[in-house]
């Protein structure tokens, strides 16, 4: 994670909407189809950001969901730069967010273990 300033914490609230949006709304690839963003972590010269995303569950990710990120970055840089207010759109790094994988398999340790106690 970047060091935090309010710049950087006011461009990635930035990105993460209008990335949200463009996800929402103008991605046609099917591969993307089930991605959602779920932090954005910009770095201090605002030059760089971590895109963190993951999948609505039951999904797997693949290498077909990074090869499709990978092809649709230029094209969303390109549309937030259209539509929001940043001066330098910040160059897009996508990282698969494995909270969610860690939260269920902490939850299935849980329940196993108390189901043998």
């Amino acid at each position: 994670m970047y060091k935090e300033s309010l710049r950087s914490q006011r461009v990635a609230d930035v990105v993460f909407r209008k990335l949200a949006s463009l996800f929402q709304h103008k991605i046609t690839d099917q591969r993307l189809q089930q991605v959602y963003i779920s932090y954005v972590d910009v770095s201090p010269d605002l030059k760089n950001a971590r895109v963190y995303y993951s999948v609505f569950k039951d999904q797997v990710i693949s290498d077909d969901v990074e090869k499709g990120l990978i092809k649709a970055a230029h094209f969303l840089r390109k549309e937030l730069a259209r539509e929001s207010v940043i001066r330098t759109v910040p160059k897009l790094n996508f990282v698969f967010d494995k909270t969610l994988q860690r939260a269920q398999r902490l939850d299935d340790l849980l329940t196993e273990e108390l189901s043998n106690s």
